[in-house]
C-alpha cells in the first residue's frame, strides 16, 4: 500500500496560504447576526487551538435565515432591503456592504413592543440595548473593508458586549477570510497540479464520483467542470470556488483536523483510498458528528415574532411562526438578558451542559 505525502501537502499549505494551524474550523458563515451556538463552538476551538476558517463563499438569503442579511431583534420578521447589510444574491467575499436603515430599524421595534404590551420601562431597556447594537454595526461597518472583516469585527465586539473577552481575542488571532486566504488560488492549483499522477488525485475521485457535483462554480453560481482545460488557471484568478468537499480533499491530503459538518465526506474518502491502496487516517481528522460543533447555551422556548404591514391609514401587526433554532441568535438574546443574563447563563451551561431556554418577550 503507498501512502498520502502528509508533510508535503502540509508544508504547501503553509507555504501558501494564511493557515497556520492543524486543525481547521468551518462553522462560521458571514452572519449578519451571529448564532448563539458559535459561543459553544469557538470555545472547544480554544482548547485546541485552531483556524476560524470563515466560509465566506455562500450565498445569503433573507428567506432562508434572516441572520444571514440583519440585525436581529428576534421580535421583527422582515424582508425589508432597508435592513439588509449585504447585497441580496451575491457571494459573500464579493458582496458590498449595505447601510441599513438602523433608525427605521428602532422605530419599528418600537412599535411592535407597544403593541405586545411590553411595560415601557422594559421598551426602554431593549432600545438601550439596541442602540448598543447598532453602535457595534454602524462602527465597524464604517471601517470594514469587506464581509469577512466585518463579521470578524462584530463577532469580536459582540463577544465583548456579552462578557466573553476570551473568546473575542480569540476569534481577533485566529479568524480568516476563506476566500482571501491562498487556499483557492495557491494552494489548490499547486496541490491540483502535484496530485495529478496520484490515486487520490483530484481528477480520479471525481471519475469515480467521490465528490458532489458540480466541484466548482463561477461568482454566480453557474457550474465550472474540471475537464474545462482552463479551470486551474480560472481558480487562480480566483473566478470559480470549489465546492466544500473539494475543500475537504485538499485539507485532508494535508493532515489538517477538520472542526464543523462534513457530511460524513472524510468518513467516504478514507475508505475510498484504502479500497484503492492507499493507507491513511482521513476518518480520524473529522472531529465532529452532525450537530456536535456548538450547542446554544440558552434559548427561546417560543416564537413572538410579527411582521409590519404598513397601509396609508394603519399599521398591521401579523403574527410569524418562526423556527425557534432560527431565532437564538445573540443579537436577539441579548436584547432580552444584556450582559449579565448573557455571561450568567454562559457560565451556568459550562457547568451543567444544558441549553436554557426563556421566553420570548420576557426581558431581564
Amino acid at each position: 500500500m503507498t501512502d498520502i505525502e502528509t508533510d508535503v501537502y502540509w508544508n504547501l499549505l503553509k507555504s501558501t496560504t494564511k493557515i497556520t494551524k492543524r486543525t481547521v474550523s468551518t462553522i462560521d458563515h458571514v452572519f449578519a447576526s451571529p448564532p448563539v451556538r458559535l459561543v459553544d463552538g469557538h470555545s472547544k476551538l480554544t482548547e485546541i487551538d485552531a483556524n476560524i476558517l470563515i466560509a465566506d463563499i455562500t450565498v445569503p438569503s433573507i428567506k432562508s435565515y434572516r441572520q444571514d442579511m440583519i440585525l436581529d431583534t428576534g421580535f421583527l420578521s422582515t424582508l425589508n432591503k432597508d435592513y439588509y447589510l449585504f447585497e441580496e444574491g451575491v457571494l459573500s467575499a464579493v458582496s458590498n456592504l449595505q447601510k441599513p436603515d438602523f433608525k427605521m430599524l428602532k422605530q419599528e421595534l418600537g412599535l411592535l413592543l407597544e403593541h405586545i404590551q411590553l411595560p415601557n420601562n422594559k421598551i426602554a431597556c431593549i432600545k438601550t440595548r439596541l442602540d448598543n447594537l447598532i453602535y457595534i454595526y454602524q462602527s465597524n461597518l464604517d471601517k470594514s473593508q469587506n464581509t469577512s472583516d466585518f463579521y470578524k469585527a462584530i463577532l469580536e465586539d459582540l463577544y465583548r458586549l456579552i462578557g466573553l473577552e476570551e473568546l473575542a481575542n480569540f476569534v481577533h488571532s485566529n479568524a480568516l477570510s476563506y476566500f482571501n486566504s491562498g487556499f483557492i488560488d495557491n494552494y489548490l492549483p499547486n496541490l491540483i497540479k502535484q496530485t495529478k499522477d496520484k490515486a487520490y488525485s483530484l481528477e480520479n475521485l471525481a471519475s469515480d464520483n467521490i465528490f458532489d457535483k458540480p466541484l466548482f462554480r463561477d461568482l454566480d453560481g453557474n457550474p465550472t467542470h474540471i475537464n474545462n482545460l482552463d479551470y486551474i488557471s480560472k481558480l487562480r484568478d480566483k473566478k470559480i470556488i470549489p465546492s466544500h468537499q473539494v475543500v475537504s480533499w485538499g485539507l485532508a491530503l494535508a493532515g489538517v483536523k477538520h472542526f464543523g459538518n462534513d457530511y460524513g465526506f472524510y468518513t467516504r474518502l478514507g475508505s475510498y483510498l484504502v479500497a484503492k491502496g492507499v493507507e491513511n487516517n482521513i476518518a480520524q481528522l473529522q472531529l465532529t458528528e452532525h450537530k456536535q460543533d456548538g450547542t446554544p447555551f440558552v434559548g427561546f422556548n417560543n416564537s413572538l415574532c410579527f411582521a409590519i404591514e404598513r397601509r396609508i391609514e394603519e399599521i398591521k401587526f401579523q403574527p410569524v411562526n418562526k423556527k425557534l433554532s432560527r431565532l437564538n441568535t445573540i443579537p436577539s438574546l441579548y436584547l432580552h438578558l444584556g450582559q449579565n443574563g448573557m455571561s450568567s447563563y454562559w457560565q451556568q451551561f459550562k457547568t451543567q451542559k444544558k441549553t436554557t431556554l426563556i421566553p420570548m418577550g420576557e426581558i431581564l
